[in-house]
């Protein structure tokens, strides 16, 4: 399971802002295939948007249904490689994947009423590149 470190600064009028604790050194070129994923939804409405130029994905979300929300990765075998239970009902925060190989990922977030997943796939240029693959998917969660 990779680690992660995150940061987090809060204001009143933005949602909070979160940045994954790895060095961006070597960053990768990110360039956005699709547009940001924005289904309308009820209880959990969110956004991802890979930036251009860097590995990093800018995941936000609002959550009506309670303060926690589950967020994981998985590889193309399903496999969770990363999860954090956020305790916040509003998130906005940057993800760096320059820790993952390329290839083909899931985003999951997950509230007891709603389940909502993006595919992501890195693949290495001459730095790696983060790009959205297909149309999230909204869900009732598995239980």
């Amino acid at each position: 399971m990779t680690t992660a470190f995150f940061l987090s600064v809060r204001r009143v009028s933005a949602l909070t802002l979160l940045a994954l604790g790895l060095t961006a050194s070597h960053p990768g070129d990110a360039r956005p295939l699709t547009r940001p994923a924005t289904p309308p939804t009820v209880g959990l409405r969110v956004i991802i948007t890979p930036l251009p130029g860097s590995a990093v994905l800018r995941v936000r979300y609002e959550s009506d249904d309670c303060a926690a929300v589950r967020l994981r990765v998985r590889d193309a075998q399903g496999q969770v490689l990363y999860s954090e239970l956020k305790q916040q009902a509003r998130f906005a925060g940057d993800y760096i994947l320059t820790a993952f190989p390329a290839g083909t990922y899931t985003l999951e977030l997950q509230t007891p009423g709603a389940c909502y997943s993006q595919t992501v796939r890195l693949y290495q240029r001459n730095s790696l590149v983060a790009t959205l693959t297909n149309r999230p998917r909204m869900s009732a969660p598995v239980l």
